[in-house]
């Protein structure tokens, strides 16, 4: 029996070359690889605080990032682009210069933007490297009509080493490869990337106009002490207005 009434599901397609399908490690769910230190993270922190607090008993206890729900989402929305192969990094002290090593069966997998490319943009005069690098994906991307994706440094990973510059593709439209322009940050460095790093998250969206509306009288629903409720007592946000994402 058809069920008529079940939410049809978006499909998202990655593809790459066989020689690179078959030896490389796959997209994945974000979901698949929330950080350690987010799983090992504590609900409540030590000490008292004033706001964003829960009532424990007799005592009072801060919530952590590991209680907000918001937060979760960064880190398990949309689908993480995998570093292909091990990349090993050397800064030198010398000169100003990134050396990228790599074996894999892609002719280049790093490679160089020019830097009047960048040249206007806050970061540029602080650049290691002096330059901006691209990493050179394997994979095409297409998505249903109508919808495109953001494709962003992974969401609140801190990477100290590299960042990649986001951007939002019409993937519905362009199915050439897409890579992704980096800048690197980390000065005397030497060390790798292993094969399966998260490089780049790719969240979907469905385009839509939108017109903004601005008004100096705060709708009722949010008079009280709604956002004193939502900071003092766990899971509130999550019990009465959170809807669940799925990447599959």
């Amino acid at each position: 029996m058809i069920n008529f009434f079940k939410k049809p599901i978006k499909k998202i397609k990655f593809t790459a070359k066989s020689e690179f399908y078959n030896s490389c490690p796959k997209p994945v769910p974000a979901s698949k690889l929330i950080p350690d230190w987010f799983k090992k993270a504590k609900r409540y922190g030590e000490g008292e605080c004033p706001i964003h607090t829960l009532d424990s008993g007799n005592n009072t206890t801060n919530l952590t990032v590991k209680t907000c729900v918001p937060f979760l989402d960064t880190l398990t929305s949309g689908y993480f682009i995998l570093s292909w192969c091990d990349i090993y990094v050397e800064t030198l002290d010398d000169i100003n210069d990134v050396n990228f090593k790599w074996t894999t069966a892609m002719d280049t997998p790093i490679n160089t933007h020019h830097y009047n490319q960048i040249e206007t943009l806050p970061v540029a005069n602080n650049l290691v490297g002096g330059i901006p690098f691209k990493f050179n994906t394997p994979w095409f991307i297409e998505t249903p009509p109508g919808y495109s994706v953001l494709i962003t440094h992974p969401l609140n990973r801190f990477e100290d080493r590299w960042e990649i510059l986001s951007g939002i593709v019409d993937t519905d439209q362009y199915q050439g490869q897409i890579n992704f322009p980096f800048i690197w940050k980390k000065k005397n460095f030497k060390g790798t990337i292993p094969a399966g790093t998260p490089i780049a998250q790719v969240i979907p969206f469905k385009r839509d106009d939108w017109e903004m509306e601005l008004s100096d009288t705060v709708p009722e629903k949010y008079h009280g002490n709604l956002n004193m409720l939502i900071n003092r007592f766990e899971n509130v946000y999550k019990d009465n207005w959170w809807k669940k994402k799925k990447y599959k």
